[in-house]
């Protein structure tokens, strides 16, 4: 007959013993080790963001200032601010970054939490200004922070806690981490770029009026070369005021030429006009009159703010004509407007 025994209370507790000891000996071998490896995973995840967080920018740098208040405007949605609760701990979600999904480089579960699992903070500056060029910008800041080992936002003596200081530049406390995507930034470069595609859009339709009027054997500077037809493709009420043998239309209706509003205008990408858009009558590709995924350069050729035989006053119906290139990227309750005038070239 075989006895069966169990441990005895003695050998549970030596056994209890020698485990606790070998914890304690392996965290101490590894929790260095441990650290590390999530402050550098933290690192890798929030060097993604950074480069998400500026290609979603930069992609819809007209619309994503759009508000005043503090969250970002994007074509698939808004993102608003994910902060601290009371205790430290971050309040975003697997949901706070679903608007710019398409531009994250890893899984949307994956872009709200640290590289030990802890979520990150996300704080949003409300509408701020600037210049570039004379021209003014807005913007927001964005800032993102990860908790660190401690998995809690830190404030100490001397720093008042992670995230935005008074001038909505990055704080970081005790061993969190993070950094900031300066909306400023981003906005002067593309602002930039957008100048210098107004300018050689300008000089496009400087060009293409001077060719039409050398076309015309009359070379007549009674007749505005900037455009040939009415807004809705029927030749103009003044036929002997417009380039009669253009496929160029006016940038508005023909009644509303007179318009004192400054942004009266036209898109100079039509696709549902084909060959007639004004981007093709003028040579150029969809890519010369794109500003970002969503917006267009517009023209505007008979409104109050250029020179056109459509106007009342002596002084603006006579030539030299003129027509303007621009683009409204007013949001909120901020004024932007970008713009360069056309000339008529003799």
């Amino acid at each position: 007959m075989t006895t069966q025994r169990g441990f005895t209370l003695i050998e549970l507790v030596v056994s209890l013993i020698i485990i606790s000891l070998l914890t304690f000996l392996l965290s101490e071998q590894f929790g260095p080790f441990l650290n590390y490896k999530q402050r550098v995973d933290t690192e890798r995840r929030l060097g993604i963001l950074e480069a998400s967080f500026k290609a979603a920018y930069r992609a819809e740098f007209t619309s994503i200032a759009t508000t005043d208040e503090a969250k970002l405007v994007l074509d698939a949605g808004e993102i608003e601010p994910a902060g601290p609760n009371t205790g430290g701990i971050c309040t975003s979600t697997a949901t706070t970054l679903q608007a710019m999904a398409r531009y994250l480089n890893m899984a949307l579960p994956d872009s709200f939490v640290d590289g030990g699992g802890a979520p990150l903070c996300f704080f949003i500056s409300p509408q701020l200004t600037g210049a570039v060029d004379s021209t003014q910008i807005l913007y927001h800041r964005v800032a993102v922070v990860a908790p660190g080992f401690d998995r809690v936002i830190n404030s100490e003596t001397g720093c008042a806690g992670s995230g935005f200081n008074d001038d909505w530049n990055l704080r970081l406390c005790g061993d969190d981490r993070g950094f900031l995507i300066s909306g400023e930034d981003v906005v002067a470069e593309q602002v930039r770029a957008v100048i210098k595609k107004i300018e050689r859009v300008a000089r496009a339709y400087e060009v293409f009026f001077q060719t039409r009027f050398l076309q015309n054997a009359s070379r007549n500077p009674a007749i505005n070369y900037f455009y040939g037809l009415k807004s809705d493709g029927t030749a103009c009420s003044t036929a002997s005021r417009c380039d009669a043998g253009s496929t160029m239309r006016m940038s508005v209706d023909e009644s509303s030429c007179s318009l004192t509003v400054a942004e009266s205008g036209s898109t100079l990408f039509d696709p549902d006009l084909g060959d007639a858009s004004p981007h093709r009558v003028l040579g150029l590709s969809e890519d010369d009159v794109r500003v970002d995924a969503t917006t267009f350069l517009s023209y505007d050729n008979c409104s109050s703010r250029v020179r056109s035989p459509r106007h009342t006053t002596t002084a603006s119906s006579v030539a030299p004509f003129t027509a303007r290139i621009f683009v409204d990227l007013s949001t909120g309750t901020g004024s932007s407007m970008i713009e360069r005038t056309a000339v008529g070239l003799y």
